[in-house]
């Protein structure tokens, strides 16, 4: 069980841009993409987590997690906008993405502006017509044919940091639906459980040190494209295009001329110290400065994680955090 009253300890963040990463702002086109609403839960609350989702399973596609969107705008971009048929979105530029070597922006623009949101994971996901599915995302990478794999198969290969096992398929409403558990190779602890449609990503994911901590810090699907997931994979099911026609402006949306370039760049430049955790058991304030992450009373290390794009592991490595350590 937690402490009501939780460790203090800095919190630091990983420096994400490389010097000689490129920076590319990719356009966000309801057409060509989907944005996916998570419901992220621990016990200091509920929060939205974002992704975004590119491509078809048939040809591979990817999931984008950008985290917790700021409603903030900018007039101007340093570079320039691209939309999706710009890139080859790959697996190998997914490699790229979480390597650091390009520093991917997903951009949304309205009438107000820019909104961009930097991407901290991408996810390639492929199905072939044999029904081989096959996941490649920062920590691993594994392939199985539903027929052929038992339960309790580690699928990973011998690159990958975690290990993968597959421990349910099971039948749902038009697609089966795939559970896994993912363990560190170094430390077995702690454990993430995930389902995955392969057609859609993922749809729910816990971690924990026990199933009872992974229950309180979750991940789960709850909008598609501003639609219940559950009506969303209804449509999804009886073959429904659940994306806008191309011609078919968003509501409030108003094309706006690309700027010049601007030395004003939004991108991730925050290094160990900028991110900090303040100690005591009453609520922190939930203002803070651009180099600060506060702590709120009952956030786990996992929500942390989420939120800041890292995983568990490095929280506790550069905050000198013991194995099992909890706050």
């Amino acid at each position: 069980m937690r402490n009501r009253f939780f460790l203090a300890t800095l919190l630091s963040l990983f420096a994400f841009a490389k010097l000689e990463a490129e920076d590319i702002y990719l356009k966000f086109d309801p057409t060509k993409s989907d944005r996916y609403e998570y419901r992220l839960t621990d016990k200091s609350g509920e929060n939205t987590f974002v992704a975004y989702r590119f491509g078809t399973p048939q040809k591979g596609h990817i999931v984008f997690e950008v985290g917790m969107e700021e409603n903030t705008y900018q007039q101007k971009l340093d570079g320039s906008l691209v939309g999706v048929n710009d890139l080859n979105l790959t697996e190998d530029f997914v490699r790229q993405v979480n390597r650091g070597t390009k520093n991917l922006f997903i951009v949304r623009q309205d009438n107000k502006g820019y909104r961009l949101a930097i991407v901290i994971l991408g996810s390639y996901f492929q199905q072939d017509a044999s029904g081989e599915f096959a996941l490649t995302t920062a920590d691993y990478h594994f392939s199985f044919k539903e027929n052929l794999v038992n339960n309790g198969t580690n699928l990973s290969d011998d690159e990958s940091e975690s290990y993968i096992y597959l421990t349910q398929v099971e039948k749902g409403q038009c697609r089966s639906i795939f559970y896994f558990r993912e363990v560190p190779k170094d430390s077995n602890k702690p454990f993430t459980d995930f389902t995955v449609i392969p057609d859609i990503g993922y749809v729910t994911e816990k971690t924990g040190f026990s199933v009872e901590e992974a229950e309180e810090n979750k991940l789960e699907l709850v909008v598609v494209n501003n639609i219940k997931y559950d009506e969303y994979l209804k449509d999804f099911c009886a073959g429904k295009n659940m994306r806008p026609a191309p011609d078919a402006p968003m509501a409030g949306a108003e094309e706006r001329p690309l700027p010049s370039p601007t030395s004003q760049r939004q991108k991730n430049d925050k290094k160990p110290e900028d991110v900090l955790a303040a100690r005591g058991g009453e609520p922190c304030e939930a203002t803070a400065t651009k180099s600060q992450y506060i702590l709120q009373k009952g956030e786990s290390l996992y929500a942390v994680s989420r939120k800041m794009g890292l995983t568990v592991a490095k929280l506790r490595e550069w905050n000198n955090l013991a194995e099992g350590a909890i706050l």
